[in-house]
């Protein structure tokens, strides 16, 4: 194809600087809820009393429906999810794209990976006692944040302002939603969940810097394998290791 082809293709960002702020807005609302995590014994006292607040509430059918919430972010179900996002872009020979994606998921894993060990911080008591790594940030809400994110993020492209903000906010309430099943389920302080939701949409943001500087990606009809993948994804891990799940969190049968 020539080149001046090809140039027509290109899809210029013309408010990158949108961009650069998200990522350094978001990166400083982890690097700040770090520096209180460690510095600021009342974030602690926080997080406590927040928490308590919380359990107050619970109830045995809420229960099993935050912890099907929490299971949709875990790494087996966002593996699925992103494997096939990445063969799509692999398939529509957007290879640039596909290299990012997958930088963007390991990141993720391999940051918050690391920031766990130094920070140290220990769990929420939970009396199943089988949650051993260590709190800070909660890397399922960093997980929901990245798939919810990317997901939305490929389903908006060049869709009308409408449809794709609301496809913006569908997904920031499932990653909100999965942030508080952490809290909900004793297994993260609410601090963990605000950085982790914060470096994933810093993640996400990057990503759809590059979509949007590269060249046009077809994606009309991605939608319904989208949603039958999530949807498999996440009912069959659900059911495949419900009961494990129950003893793990410590919800009564």
């Amino acid at each position: 194809m020539p080149a001046t082809s090809l140039f027509a293709y290109h899809q210029p960002v013309h408010h990158w600087t949108r961009y650069v702020l998200a990522c350094i807005v978001a990166l400083m609302i982890v690097a700040t809820v770090f520096a209180l995590v460690e510095w600021a014994p009342i974030v602690s006292t926080w997080d406590a009393r927040v928490s308590e607040w919380v359990q107050r509430h619970r109830s045995l059918t809420l229960d099993r429906v935050m912890l099907v919430v929490t299971l949709s972010a875990d790494y087996v179900v966002a593996a699925a999810i992103i494997m096939t996002l990445v063969a799509y872009l692999l398939f529509r020979q957007r290879w640039w794209l596909a290299i990012h994606m997958t930088c963007v998921s390991v990141s993720a894993t391999l940051s918050v990976t690391i920031v766990k060990v130094l920070v140290s911080r220990a769990r929420p008591e939970n009396t199943a006692g089988v949650l051993n790594h260590f709190s800070f940030p909660s890397g399922h809400a960093c997980t929901g944040a990245v798939v919810a994110g990317l997901v939305a993020v490929m389903l908006g492209y060049r869709r009308s302002s409408v449809s794709r903000y609301g496809i913006y906010a569908i997904a920031t309430l499932i990653a909100l939603l999965i942030g508080f099943s952490r809290v909900y389920l004793l297994a993260h302080w609410p601090t963990d969940v605000i950085a982790g939701l914060a470096f994933g949409y810093a993640l996400v943001v990057a990503f759809a810097w590059q979509l949007h500087t590269g060249y046009v990606l077809p994606v009309k009809g991605l939608w319904p394998l989208i949603a039958s993948i999530c949807l498999t994804s996440v009912i069959g891990y659900a059911i495949y290791t419900f009961d494990e799940q129950l003893v793990k969190y410590a919800i009564n049968g």
